[in-house]
């Protein structure tokens, strides 16, 4: 077996030679504590007490096992662990205030049978028609509004005639109604506490900056999960839990096999989710939802 000190000096040489290593380490060998700090695509990554198992374990080999290249080789475990909970799955889907890496929804059972009784496979189409529909009252309510009403609601946002337009949209497809006095109500019941939405955001470092970005995402949802390589996780869990637990945030630690909660989320007193954000997130799973239905169908029809 080589020395100690020229099995460090090979692994630093490698380190280096990849670009993978910023800088190094104090210790004299395998029974030291040996550290290394690599570079912006990896995560801090802190090796300690390595004693390797036979002559052929290298600390080249712990390295590797241990850490991911890129954020997205994290997406495939993490993904699993959504539909294990029951989710449907939506990579990179654009919300008000960026780009959530994935975000999963259960649709309730009860109301999407409802829903497919009444208004078929339509969906509300756009931010804007979701907006206003939020704005009108169900039509078991004894109230509705008239159009100057909800227009005002708009103002400086859109004009008289697109929110007319847009509300006999929403008549046509029968999210609304339109009263004999020519009044609105919505027939639609979004039911939003009876969704389940879950956001997470992947990262192999960076931890305030993760944070900061799974924090937003409490608009849309109060699960919101940090994602991060899972000897990573374990350390931001027994470090620094504030980061977590001032926002509420969920923690997850993934290995290219695996993903696991460590830290369960929960609702934030200091941000509430977002009606209009949710309503419309749920409507992009209601297409996919809808069109899941359809292939099934299809196959059924097909093996028939």
């Amino acid at each position: 077996m080589r020395s100690t000190w020229d099995g460090e000096v090979c692994v630093l040489r490698w380190a280096f030679s990849i670009g993978r290593i910023g800088a190094i380490a104090d210790g004299n060998g395998w029974g030291s504590s040996v550290y290394l700090i690599l570079c912006a695509e990896r995560p801090f990554d802190f090796v300690k007490d390595v004693t390797p198992p036979s002559d052929n374990t290298t600390m080249i080999d712990i390295i590797e096992k241990s850490e991911f290249a890129r954020e997205s080789e994290m997406q495939a475990p993490v993904w699993r662990w959504l539909e294990s909970e029951g989710l449907m799955v939506k990579p990179e889907v654009s919300l008000p205030w960026g780009i959530c890496d994935l975000v999963g929804c259960e649709l309730d059972p009860e109301h999407s049978r409802k829903r497919l009784q009444s208004t078929s496979s339509r969906t509300v189409s756009s931010r804007r028609a979701v907006n206003i529909l939020t704005e009108l009252p169900h039509e078991r309510s004894r109230r509705s509004k008239e159009l100057r009403e909800v227009a005002a609601v708009f103002e400086g946002y859109l004009t008289t005639e697109e929110v007319e337009s847009e509300l006999l949209k929403l008549v046509a497809q029968q999210f609304a109604v339109q009263t004999r006095t020519g009044r609105f109500k919505r027939t639609f019941d979004y039911a939003l506490e009876r969704h389940r939405l879950v956001c997470v955001e992947l990262k192999l470092s960076r931890i305030l900056e993760v944070c900061y970005q799974a924090k937003e995402n409490k608009q849309l949802t109060n699960e919101s999960y940090v994602a991060l390589p899972l000897h990573t996780a374990r350390r931001v869990s027994a470090t620094r839990p504030e980061e977590l637990s001032k926002s509420g945030l969920g923690l997850l630690g993934v290995t290219t096999t695996s993903c696991v909660e460590l830290v369960a989320p929960f609702q934030s007193p200091h941000i509430q989710p977002s009606h209009v954000t949710q309503l419309h997130c749920i409507e992009l799973f209601w297409r996919q939802f809808v069109k899941g239905r359809r292939a099934s169908a299809s196959r059924q029809l097909v093996m028939g």
